[in-house]
């Protein structure tokens, strides 16, 4: 058994690294490792499953992916062609944050909205080249988790 309490903390990058790859080495060895930790992308790296504690009561057990995926939010982001403009104004007229940076679009929406978005602007004759939707992460998750447990 490996207990690791925050073990790339103010470490350099290429240090860090090192510490993730002798981490995944010790438990393709069989070891059981334990981490606690704050850094979720590195959590997301190494552990096969995760436990968030709150005051001493265990309030999530999961994979990371599977914690991950009980975040409510997507974020869709478009490389438009035309219609930038009316794209904006849809997701302002249905409460999707939106913002734009050249001829990027990106909207905070719900995952259960996304089909409603598009066909949205479909019917508006919005045009992109590319559409992508971001992964939820571990670390979307643990800041809704806070959200709702103040003391997480």
């Amino acid at each position: 058994l490996l207990l690791l309490d925050e073990p790339t903390a103010s470490l350099d990058p290429d240090i860090a690294q090192f510490v993730r790859k002798e981490i995944l080495v010790s438990q393709k060895r069989g070891m059981t490792v334990l981490i606690t930790s704050h850094n979720m992308t590195e959590v997301e790296e190494v552990c096969d499953r995760v436990l968030f504690i709150n005051r001493g009561t265990i309030i999530a057990e999961d994979t990371p992916e599977g914690l991950a995926n009980q975040v409510r939010k997507a974020r869709v982001h478009f490389m438009m062609k035309d219609g930038q403009k009316r794209t904006l104004s849809f997701a302002k007229k249905a409460g999707f944050p939106a913002r734009a940076e050249g001829r990027f679009v990106t909207i905070d929406i719900d995952e259960q909205d996304i089909a409603y978005l598009l066909a949205g602007l479909a019917d508006l004759g919005v045009s992109y080249s590319e559409i992508s939707i971001d992964k939820p992460t571990l670390e979307e998750f643990f800041i809704e988790a806070s959200a709702e447990r103040p003391s997480v």
